[in-house]
């Protein structure tokens, strides 16, 4: 539970940053830096401490000494750095198919002082295409395989494919985060997710229809997954093997 005096501190550091417009913060000990062109929405989040929090309160919750981590949709890299603080940056690997926030994702790496492995592209279960559309928005939140056509601002690029399953097997990853807004439903029911102990995955109702989501998490029930409420939050489901 939050104490009183740290959500006092918290809302203080908002109020500071809503008045300074800083666009580099340290957010739950991670050193981030952001582009200035984001939505006022997005801002907030990140200065309310908002972003990603349901991810990362899973990733304490569950991370251990030994783990081996796959983030797959790393963005500016806020989660890849924060399981670089629990395991090592030794442990951990990093998916990211925009290659304009993949340059500020390595400098929020050095100014963190961690070197986790990162693949530019676009995360697939195989490659049986080399290449793909992925659709670039401002919000780099927003940026997915999914086109969201009344979004303003969609820009589409082409991203090399990244074989999901050939990555989770070279690295011995037994840990997987998922943010990929949507894209989550094409990806995890393609996987093999035997070797894998721990999911951490945020869904996207606003994206996904509730069918592609039921059966996502059906297919994870039935490859021996149990879902972990403690350390689940509003959309983000964890979930631990049997």
């Amino acid at each position: 539970m939050i104490s009183l005096k740290s959500d006092l501190l918290r809302r203080a550091r908002h109020f500071l940053r809503t008045i300074s417009q800083p666009s580099e913060i340290t957010l739950s000990g991670v050193q981030l830096g952001f582009p200035d062109n984001i939505s006022a929405k997005l801002r907030d989040a990140l200065y309310r401490e908002d972003y990603e929090l349901n991810e990362l309160h899973a990733l304490h919750a569950l991370l251990k000494p030994g783990d081996r981590v796959l983030d797959v949709g790393s963005s500016i890299g806020f989660l890849t750095i924060s399981a670089c603080k629990k395991v090592g940056a030794e442990n951990v690997v990093a998916i990211e198919a925009n290659p304009l926030i993949t340059v500020l994702a390595r400098k929020n790496f050095e100014r963190n002082g961690v070197s986790p492995t990162l693949y530019v592209g676009m995360a697939a279960a195989n490659t049986s295409e080399n290449r793909k559309d992925f659709y670039v928005y401002d919000d780099f939140w927003s940026s997915s395989e999914i086109s969201r056509k009344g979004n303003s601002g969609e820009q589409r690029i082409e991203c090399e494919v990244i074989p999901v399953n050939s990555v989770i097997d070279k690295h011995n990853i037994n840990v997987l985060i998922c943010d990929i807004e949507g894209g989550e439903v094409l990806l995890l029911p393609n996987l093999n997710l035997s070797t894998l102990k721990t999911l951490i995955i945020e869904f996207h109702p606003e994206i996904s229809s509730q069918e592609e989501i039921r059966s996502t998490i059906l297919y994870i029930l039935n490859a021996g997954f149990s879902i972990n409420i403690r350390a689940s939050t509003g959309d983000t489901l964890a979930f631990t093997h049997i």
